[in-house]
């Protein structure tokens, strides 16, 4: 009978053909819906685990969403009557295709009447992840409605902590508050500052904290939100706690106690910096007015010593020009301590930047007389750096000071990174006569200044920072003598000669002077590294003496030597000589350690040479030491880069399987 009344357009006389034909036809139906409304209305294979009710109302909605003209409001009302006083109501409304179909037909009368009778079942049914979008189609539909939506919002009474534990009845309460005014939910604000601390601690907690503060209209409930907020200690312990705080920190009432709080914590910081980012004037007068009074908040924090820096240093770029030269005038007395400090000189180091270009003056007064000081201490060498690089101004005032006691400082292990800053500042290049009153200073004492390991450094920066033709023969003046060829041979010197061979004019003067010694260079732990540098930048230096030299077996088997010809065996003009000294040499060569890795680059190099080192080996075969370590290693090499009748031939003299 109910079949007849929900679905059937014919008569009640209709025969039992007509009838299987109908049923038929349903099925169909269910099918069509699968097809064409699966994404919205479900699966067929949840429609066939309805029970009957659902199915024949089910159907009969869908039905009447394809065909209108159908709908008949009196079979609707009976049906629906029946389905709400169905004993397993509270399993059935958590089909999803039904549950939607009835709230889109249903009258504002029967809406209510449906909001009474399920009213029980909201909060389990908010829980699954598909019946929490029901809850949200019928909030959808109450929310114009004050006295269903009284009916609604009356299901959740008492419940909003429990509902912010779970994730779907979370993003229902969120719903709730996002689509409807503060005036109809009072109960929430009460229960969440009942449970506040315990709903903040949680991620979802938060996230409803902060959708709900961002909804409230009055002004003066987001103040006591973010009151509680600031006034919670625990709240900065916890991820979800800093991201509530962060939140609020725009309408926290700008006092010293709260910014006290804010820069004691991380979060607090971070929020400090979003409202500095943002520009936010009110802010940036009353966290200045802060640091004027007291910097040691910003400095000296124990609890977030990084972050409070860090607001420091944006605070500073903020501001403006007459609020910074106000900052400067307080700290003015201890400026110089403060330079001296680790923290107090970071401070200033944010200063520098504006301190030299805009507000020079001001600047000179405070460090007049102190810049030598300053550039032994550790940190303020690191102030006078910041304030090298910061305008011309500020450099040529740091260079005239300390121009007297340059010899001095550049050997010292701190003020050395002073002095090399005016070196290699992009002023010292932009004014050649700073970088040529350098040169000209260190001239006379460049040999012992290369030997020292700070000054060696400052003279390497002065060479790479040479510019005109003017400062190349200044410093040509140094290579004159033979004074610079120990320095060749010292761990210091020789970086500051090899520095000097990418100056041409230089390069050439110093491979003059080595040319007699190039043997003794070669085998030396620190100067072999000399050569590689000046085939490097001068391919036409001359090499004869090198493989003229009746020691060159000796600088073969040497540990630096032979480095030294291995990188030789790949240049094109110098790989004749030493395949012909290697056809020569092979016995000895392969009988030592350095030797053999020779013999291994130049046969890389040149493969048409095995068959002559073969015949070689082959002849002297009793004295090559076969069980010589390396020995092995190196005829592998060999084979590796040879065809197969001399590999035939080594495996035979040397019994390699």
């Amino acid at each position: 009978m109910l079949l007849r009344s929900i679905l059937s357009h014919r008569s009640v006389s209709c025969t039992k053909h007509l009838k299987r034909n109908l049923v038929h036809r349903q099925h169909k139906k269910i099918s069509k819906i699968e097809a064409n409304e699966g994404a919205k209305y479900g699966s067929y294979s949840s429609l066939t685990q309805l029970n009957p009710l659902e199915r024949k109302l089910n159907v009969r909605c869908v039905t009447l969403k394809q065909n209108s003209s159908r709908f008949d409001e009196s079979k609707f009302e009976v049906a629906l009557e029946k389905y709400l006083n169905d004993p397993h109501l509270k399993d059935n409304f958590g089909t999803e295709i039904t549950s939607f179909n009835i709230l889109k037909h249903c009258s504002p009368q029967q809406l209510t009447k449906f909001l009474e009778r399920t009213k029980h079942l909201l909060l389990e049914n908010s829980k699954d992840n598909s019946t929490s979008e029901i809850v949200l189609e019928l909030l959808n539909r109450v929310k114009d409605s004050p006295s269903d939506r009284e009916i609604f919002l009356s299901s959740f009474k008492n419940k909003v902590f429990r509902m912010c534990e779970m994730e779907n009845t979370s993003l229902v309460l969120t719903e709730i508050v996002n689509m409807l005014e503060s005036k109809d939910y009072p109960f929430i604000y009460d229960e969440v500052f009942t449970h506040f601390t315990r709903l903040a601690s949680t991620l979802r907690g938060s996230k409803f904290i902060q959708a709900l503060y961002e909804r409230t209209v009055d002004s003066e409930m987001k103040k006591k939100i973010a009151e509680r907020a600031k006034t919670d200690k625990s709240l900065d312990k916890v991820y979800s706690g800093k991201l509530l705080l962060e939140k609020v920190m725009a309408d926290l009432p700008n006092s010293e106690q709260m910014f006290r709080s804010l820069l004691n914590s991380p979060s607090g910081c971070i929020g400090a910096m979003k409202q500095l980012e943002e520009n936010n004037l009110s802010f940036i007068n009353s966290l200045f007015k802060l640091l004027c009074a007291e910097p040691h908040l910003f400095i000296n924090n124990p609890k977030c010593e990084k972050h409070s820096l860090q607001v420091a240093q944006k605070l500073i770029e903020t501001i403006s020009d007459e609020q910074f030269l106000q900052l400067i005038e307080k700290i003015s007395k201890n400026f110089i301590g403060m330079c001296m400090k680790k923290n107090e000189s970071t401070l200033i180091s944010y200063l520098c930047p504006r301190m030299g270009s805009k507000f020079f003056k001001q600047t000179e007064e405070l460090i007049k007389g102190q810049t030598k000081n300053l550039s032994v201490d550790v940190y303020g060498s690191h102030v006078l750096r910041n304030l090298i690089d910061s305008s011309d101004k500020a450099y040529g005032f740091i260079i005239r000071e300390l121009f007297k006691s340059i010899i001095d400082l550049s050997q010292h292990p701190v003020a050395h990174t002073v002095v090399k800053e005016l070196a290699a500042s992009r002023y010292a290049t932009k004014d050649n006569d700073y970088l040529s009153a350098l040169i000209q200073v260190v001239n006379s004492d460049f040999v012992e200044l290369s030997k020292n390991k700070w000054s060696s450094l400052f003279l390497a920066q002065i060479i790479n920072s040479i510019n005109s033709p003017q400062q190349i023969e200044f410093l040509g003046q140094a290579f004159e003598n033979d004074d610079f060829y120990p320095l060749c041979f010292h761990p210091h010197g020789a970086k500051v000669v090899n520095e000097c061979f990418s100056i041409p004019p230089i390069s050439n003067k110093i491979i003059s002077k080595l040319s007699p010694y190039i043997c003794e260079v070669a085998i030396d732990p620190v100067a072999f590294k000399l050569l590689k540098t000046a085939y490097e930048t001068t391919p036409s230096i001359d090499l004869s003496p090198l493989f003229s030299s009746k020691n060159l077996l000796h600088i073969a088997t040497n540990k630096f030597g032979s480095k030294v010809l291995i990188d030789f065996a790949g240049r094109p003009k110098l790989k004749q000589h030493l395949s012909e000294f290697t056809k020569k040499n092979v016995v000895p060569l392969v009988s030592d350690q350095y030797g053999s890795a020779l013999v291994e680059n130049v046969v890389k190099h040149n493969q048409e040479l095995v068959g002559d080192l073969v015949d070689t080996m082959e002849g002297n075969i009793g004295s090559i030491d076969k069980k010589a370590p390396h020995l092995h290693g190196t005829l592998l090499s060999i084979l590796s880069h040879t065809g197969p009748l001399h590999q035939n031939r080594i495996k035979q003299l040397f019994a390699i399987k």
